[in-house]
């Protein structure tokens, strides 16, 4: 039962939309849970946005339908009840997940030193017509770096591009707007 949603909201978009925002997604891993076409397709999207995934054993089992969604996750045993006894280690492992710095990207290319009023980043060819999938914070510094040129006092001459959010992946898309459509 979900109390925090008004009556008639699509739950299934909700919950899909919630896990998207996650940054862990714990699976409370019993055989009922293996059985579930729900917790599949909760699984999915969590693997598909490359969430951390903790599944939480409470029994002594292994997933069979489940296995490949929960992929090399270390299993968090949480067996023999009672199950409280291990809250605080969970707990502990979740903040230590959350708090623990970022591994270190692969190094990037350097940038060249060129003033963002004067030139602007190539951006990845686009066909028409073609939806290809962008990144959010790639799309917010493309708009920040726009926004200063247009400040500054120049005119930008750009191409026109639609841009959606993929209800399915929940990735930002955008395609270049062609005449008449």
């Amino acid at each position: 039962m979900c109390t925090d949603l008004p009556g008639g909201v699509d739950f299934d978009v909700q919950l899909g939309e919630a896990i998207r925002q996650s940054r862990i997604f714990l699976l409370v891993f019993s055989a009922q849970a293996d059985e579930s076409e729900s917790v599949r397709a909760e699984m999915n999207i969590a693997k598909t946005q490359k969430i951390i995934r903790i599944p939480v054993r409470i029994e002594d089992r292994m997933p069979n339908k489940l296995a490949f969604l929960i992929g090399t996750a270390l299993f968090f045993d949480a067996f023999p009840q009672p199950l409280e006894k291990h809250l605080p280690k969970l707990v502990k492992d979740i903040d230590t997940i959350l708090n623990s710095p970022k591994p270190p990207e692969s190094p990037a290319e350097p940038k060249p030193k060129t003033s963002p009023m004067v030139s602007l980043p190539k951006q990845p060819s686009v066909r028409p017509g073609e939806w290809r999938e962008i990144d959010y914070k790639d799309l917010n510094d493309w708009v920040k770096q726009r926004i200063k040129v247009i400040n500054s006092g120049k005119q930008l001459v750009a191409r026109t591009f639609i841009y959606r959010k993929n209800r399915y992946t929940g990735k930002y898309e955008r395609k270049l707007k062609t005449p008449g459509g």
